[in-house]
């Protein structure tokens, strides 16, 4: 869970700063909110002081009457809720690429692909050396890796604007 603090600088400027990332054991809005809880004094700043709460749609965060969104603002009434925008594109383009078959076979073939290669040692150690060697021979520092797929489903992340 990656917690994000947006404010206002000194200079009047919007600014984003990563306080934290964590590794969350339990995801139910309790234990969310005690991790907020407990990250805010951390940092020395107030529950108080938030103005705006950003997440994802699944009910854990918007629960009406027990998500963390709810409980953020039992305690401070101006910590508005707006819909992770980040989150919003990913869903539409996600949604847009399903519609299309070409895009479907495209993105479906790309995650057999992955599939088969992380399905084996033997083939990820083949891909690595290939990468390596291909990364040599273009001079560059990193060699490519495969990533798996995501339509954010299971992600949670916390973005709050925070006024200091």
């Amino acid at each position: 869970m990656s917690f994000i603090a947006r404010y206002v600088n000194d200079n009047g400027e919007v600014t984003e700063t990563l306080l934290e990332v964590q590794h969350v054991r339990k995801g139910d809005a309790f234990s969310l909110f005690t991790i907020l809880n407990d990250l805010l004094e951390k940092n020395d700043l107030s529950i108080q002081n938030i103005r705006g709460q950003g997440y994802d749609g699944c009910s854990t965060m918007l629960g009406k009457y027990s998500g963390l969104h709810a409980r953020v603002k039992e305690i401070c009434p101006s910590a508005y809720f707006v819909h992770c925008f980040c989150h919003r594109l990913n869903l539409v383009v996600v949604d847009s690429c399903s519609k299309n078959v070409v895009t479907q076979n495209f993105f479906g073939i790309v995650e057999k692909l992955y599939a088969f290669i992380e399905g084996s040692t033997k083939r990820q150690g083949l891909f690595q050396d290939i990468q390596g060697k291909m990364a040599a021979e273009a001079n560059s520092r990193k060699p490519g890796t495969l990533k798996s797929l995501s339509t954010t489903r299971g992600q949670l992340a916390l973005t709050m604007c925070v006024y200091c």
